[in-house]
């Protein structure tokens, strides 16, 4: 078994829990937490939950670096876009270093994406390459001889 066989069942397990947990936040804290609609949150809005007591510390933990970390998240980090808290309400806005940060992993994300997306192509083309020559080996092999 490669390595990326032996990886993909525990990443699979970890993005579903990643994305239940996100789904309990959002129904908990609809007004702060949305799939739709995403904003910068509150810096220090990790204490609230915690303070707030509704979740597990863990859920808590897993879905904010879950959610942070999301595409959509950074996109919502532009300089001057409004925080909000728990509540929905305005929390502060996003610096010129916040939103800097966002986009530098913007880019990162992108060009990840991009890395992956040419090794699963580099991979196709050589399993296709194989295959080919196994045919025509096959086919050597089966050749009639005169």
């Amino acid at each position: 078994m490669t390595d990326d066989a032996q990886t993909a069942v525990p990443k699979s397990k970890n993005r579903s829990a990643n994305q239940a947990a996100i789904a309990l936040i959002a129904d908990t804290y609809p007004k702060a937490f949305s799939r739709d609609k995403v904003r910068p949150l509150k810096i220090g809005i990790q204490e609230d939950l915690v303070a707030d007591g509704k979740l597990p510390a863990g859920k808590i933990k897993r879905a904010l670096a879950s959610y942070v970390r999301s595409p959509l998240y950074y996109k919502s980090m532009q300089l001057g876009a409004e925080r909000v808290d728990l509540q929905g309400n305005a929390a502060g806005v996003v610096s010129e270093l916040e939103a800097a940060h966002a986009k530098e992993m913007l880019k990162k994300i992108r060009q990840q994406r991009r890395d992956r997306q040419q090794q699963q192509l580099q991979q196709q083309e050589e399993k296709q390459r194989q295959e080919r020559l196994s045919n025509k080996l096959a086919q050597l092999v089966n050749k009639p001889t005169n």
